[in-house]
């Protein structure tokens, strides 16, 4: 079958187009989180339920919780599972801060290069809402 040079322009132009119409979308610059105070006098336990509220408030499910041990901070597994998407974090927080750390992922686009690390953009959006939602539940919970 011979296909023409001016089908094959068209149909080179169209996957573009029909590729932004679809909502597909790259790859955008990782959010690295940056680490969240822990409210003056609250326990672990506090920090814990303020942590799994702001969590399954937004849809993400607690896999996991290991209290302290030592010098280990506390540490709570979660995923979200968002359509054909999944993201794993692990949440590790100690007496002064909580940090939110990548885990995995699956049909989220996630590379690393030489640049740094990439992500679908929404993972910057879902990791800012649990960020806000961590601290307003501290404030909720506070002593």
């Amino acid at each position: 079958m011979y296909i023409n040079q001016k089908r094959l322009a068209v149909i080179g132009l169209l996957i573009p187009v029909l590729t932004l119409l679809t909502g597909a979308r790259g790859s955008a610059p990782m959010h690295e989180s940056v680490p969240i105070p822990v409210v003056e006098g609250m326990t672990a336990e506090q920090v814990s339920k303020a942590l799994r509220m702001a969590l399954e408030g937004r849809g993400w499910t607690v896999d996991g919780t290991r209290l302290s041990q030592g010098d280990d901070p506390c540490v709570i597994d979660s995923t979200l599972h968002v359509r054909i998407h999944m993201v794993k974090i692990k949440v590790e927080f100690d007496d002064s801060a909580i940090r939110i750390h990548y885990v995995d992922s699956a049909n989220m686009g996630y590379r690393e290069t030489r640049r740094g690390k990439f992500i679908h953009p929404k993972y910057t959006t879902w990791l800012n809402n649990i960020e806000r939602d961590i601290k307003s539940k501290m404030l909720l919970l506070q002593p």
